[in-house]
């Protein structure tokens, strides 16, 4: 049997019913409806349209190769097939120009539209010629149609068809043609067939195919659904599409019987009432498994999108796939075959809201597909690699030192296994942040809404790196230019290959979330009494009151600035890591005090602050010259100011002198050390003082601040 004679048996038997239905732009989608038996398409009139200009190219594609066996509702008039006649020559070959061309729209559209849901992104598949020649085939139709129209003024730029091409090294098998019309993203590319794998690659390769064996390779069962836009029904040849999308199971195609012509088919049965059923195996079990596993090795990447659909549509993942994921050579697989940009796509896509993230990293872990998504520096790069960069790990992770002494495999194993601790501790500080996130909720409800708003997509990824954020890498040409780097900014930079602004943030959030759970530690309780003293609930003296306000508005004051947009992001990060016996207690009470505090303080935003005096004024008044000691005395500034936030210019003056004072009564008693040293051999052998002398203005200053700000 081959395939021709395959898709005329089987076609009206995969074929549902459908009802499609053309809605008015003003009206909202229907609830979905569909079933084994019947299904229902919602078209909005841009998709109808599209749909109709899709058709017609399809038609005049078979009319002109003399392809006239269709049914006479979907054959155009001569004048309509005439006008989308292409001026240029099909580079389709000469044996496939008799084939019917068929046209029909597939997976993800298809699975949403089911669902009752608006998507924009249409995937379109061809059978007898490639998916960019029938893109270059619409554009050519859309610009004759437009030059019909005279009298109508056309200002709309053609679409452009962009080509993505065939990459089977990162798993991608078929060339893509992409383009943009009515508002809509489209992909087309041809029909896939079943996986080749050639003796000298471990990559499978792809061929023109047929909807059984295109639905055979996709992801999963949802995903393999067809809508045909001649006939006007969904397809689901995989005869489980609709029934695990109801069912609410992700699951892979069943793995594809071979006959001895190597034309596909599969074991399938009807239940009583006419429904189809899953198919039937002796062992149902091992064939599903065996399928899981087949689809992630042709793709690893497909192990995420399981988990971003087990996400996004609160599905269950089949037992199938949670078995194949777990397994070492997908891992391995996931790891070198699939671009980090390809991951990083796949991660953002499981980041929707922070509770989609929760419950996406909680499953890549389940999955034990961490360590293959947030990559460390490898123990391969670990000394000199083929560019000569010499790399060092190092730290703590989960407060476990981090093995770097010992032989390769015993070493290696050792790596691992405080990693795997690492990701343990993730998965305890992950389960924390939903007590954390409601705290926050119930407490931002009853503040204005013009605050510094929390960071709820990097917030769960961020507590699930927290473990790591004592690990560091060092690396450089040579041991003697090494440069140390943080572990999880490499995560973020080269493992999932975010873009800038989420390295940045990342790495903020890691520097400074120690500091901000230490701000917690020390004014938790004095924030909590604050709310108290403000609701009536208790009472402080005024004094007391007084200098406590001003110490804390300088230590949160320091942390805001430093982390701008990001405070309310870090004060909640830092809330999960807090030690004590009651942690609950401190997370959801301290936490949202200190919260409270800030904002009643006046100090959101404090970083936008203008200093009273600019950097020139500053030098003019102290008599000070240009130099490094300009930025002291800024710095003190923002120090004084954030203690003193309706303080006047008179009273800064007086305090930046007084300033001055003390440190150059500091550094007075270094002179006689000074002068000695000048007389010494230096570093260098030359008359210049030691680079450390260099800074002691600076160090000084910082130091007069801190007993000055005390006192």
């Amino acid at each position: 049997m081959n395939h021709e004679t395959l898709l005329a048996l089987t076609e009206s038997d995969v074929s549902v019913p459908t009802t499609v239905i053309v809605m008015d732009s003003n009206h909202e989608c229907l609830p979905p409806r569909f079933s084994t038996k019947h299904a229902q398409i919602v078209l909005t009139p841009q998709e109808d349209e599209l749909f109709d200009l899709l058709t017609r190219v399809m038609n005049d594609y078979n009319n002109s190769n003399g392809n006239n066996g269709m049914n006479g509702e979907h054959m155009q008039d001569d004048e309509t097939a005439h006008q989308c006649s292409s001026s240029s020559q099909s580079s389709t070959p000469p044996s496939q120009q008799n084939n019917l061309l068929q046209v029909r729209v597939a997976g993800g559209w298809v699975r949403d539209k089911l669902l009752g849901r608006m998507t924009q992104d249409i995937d379109v598949t061809v059978n007898c010629i490639s998916g960019v020649d029938f893109a270059r085939r619409v554009v050519d139709c859309v610009s004759k149609e437009r030059e019909q129209h005279e009298n109508e003024q056309v200002t709309r730029k053609l679409p452009h068809v962009a080509v993505i091409s065939a990459n089977p090294d990162q798993s991608k098998h078929l060339e893509t043609a992409t383009f943009s019309l009515r508002g809509m993203d489209i992909d087309v590319c041809a029909l896939r067939s079943h996986t080749e794998v050639y003796q000298d690659s471990r990559i499978p390769a792809s061929s023109t195919g047929t909807p059984l064996s295109d639905a055979m390779r996709r992801d999963f069962t949802m995903n393999a659904l067809f809508y045909n836009l001649q006939t006007k029904r969904v397809e689901d040849w995989t005869r489980r599409g609709i029934f695990d999308l109801m069912k609410g199971v992700i699951v892979t195609p069943p793995v594809m019987l071979m006959d001895d012509d190597h034309s596909g088919s599969v074991t399938t049965a009807a239940t009583p009432d006419g429904t189809i059923a899953p198919p039937l195996h002796a062992d149902e079990d091992l064939l599903l498994e065996q399928s899981a596993y087949s689809t992630f090795h042709d793709d690893p990447l497909r192990v995420l999108r399981a988990v971003r659909f087990g996400v996004r549509y609160n599905y269950q993942l089949h037992s199938s796939i949670i078995k194949a994921a777990q397994t070492l050579d997908i891992h391995v697989a996931l790891h070198q075959k699939v671009s980090r940009e390809r991951v990083g796509k796949e991660l953002v896509g499981m980041m929707k809201s922070c509770d989609m993230a929760v419950r996406a990293l909680r499953m890549m872990w389940e999955l034990k597909l961490a360590g293959s998504v947030f990559i460390l520096p490898t123990t391969s790069e670990c000394g000199n690699d083929d560019n000569g960069v010499v790399t060092l790990v190092h730290g703590r992770i989960a407060g476990n030192e981090y093995p770097t002494k010992g032989s390769h495999g015993v070493l290696e194993a050792a790596q691992a296994h405080v990693r795997e601790l690492g990701w343990v501790e993730s998965m305890r500080l992950l389960g924390l942040l939903p007590q954390v996130m409601q705290a926050y909720h119930e407490t931002k409800s009853v503040t204005a809404n013009n605050v510094t708003p929390l960071d709820e997509f990097l917030l769960p990824l961020a507590t699930f790196l927290l473990p790591f954020r004592k690990l560091l890498y060092e690396q450089g040409k040579t041991m003697a230019t090494l440069k140390q780097y943080s572990v999880v900014r490499y995560m973020v930079r080269d493992s999932i290959k975010f873009p800038n602004k989420h390295i940045h943030a990342i790495g903020l959030l890691m520097d400074h979330v120690d500091a901000m759970s230490a701000l917690l530690q020390d004014w938790g309780a004095f924030a909590f009494n604050m709310h108290a003293t403000a609701s009536g609930r208790a009472t402080m003296s005024e004094s007391a009151v007084d200098k406590q306000t001003a110490q804390f508005r300088l230590q949160a004051g320091l942390l805001l600035r430093a982390t701008k947009d990001l405070w309310v992001t870090c004060l909640l990060l830092a809330s999960i890591i807090l030690p004590g016996d009651d942690p609950a207690l401190q997370r959801t009470h301290a936490t949202m005090a200190i919260y409270q505090l800030v904002l009643s303080l006046g100090l959101d935003e404090c970083w936008k602050t203008k200093p009273i005096l600019d950097g020139k004024a500053i030098m003019t008044t102290l008599a000070l010259p240009k130099g490094p000691q300009v930025g002291g005395f800024m710095e003190e500034q923002v120090r004084w100011m954030l203690m003193h936030p309706h303080g006047n210019e008179a009273d800064l003056v007086q305090h930046l002198r007084l300033f001055q004072e003390r440190l150059q009564q500091e550094q007075g008693s270094n002179d006689s050390v000074d002068g000695n040293l000048k007389n010494q051999p230096t570093v260098d052998g030359g008359g210049t003082r030691p680079a450390e002398l260099m800074n002691t203005s600076l160090d000084s200053a910082q130091h007069v601040s801190k007993r000055m700000h005390v006192e």
